[in-house]
């Protein structure tokens, strides 16, 4: 039996879609690192993907570029 832990719909830069990231691995043991569902995109890949868009995104304001970029927002599921 599967223990329930806590799962997050976090958009996927690697699947390009919000998807669910949880704490189980393919055996179902819980509490391994954070990683997408779909394709095993590890959650730390992700913030560091989103840190590296905030930067552009910073670079592109003092420097008057008008890319429009914005990050995802992550939900918590109960």
């Amino acid at each position: 039996m599967y223990m329930q832990t806590d799962h997050t719909i976090i958009y996927c830069y690697n699947c390009k879609a919000n998807t669910i990231y949880h704490h189980k691995d393919t055996h179902g043991n819980s509490y391994v690192e954070s990683h997408c569902s779909e394709c095993g995109w590890m959650e730390w890949q992700n913030r560091a993907v989103e840190r590296e868009l905030g930067r552009w995104i910073d670079f592109n304001k003092e420097h008057g570029i008008g890319i429009n970029l914005s990050i995802e927002s992550n939900e918590k599921i109960n």
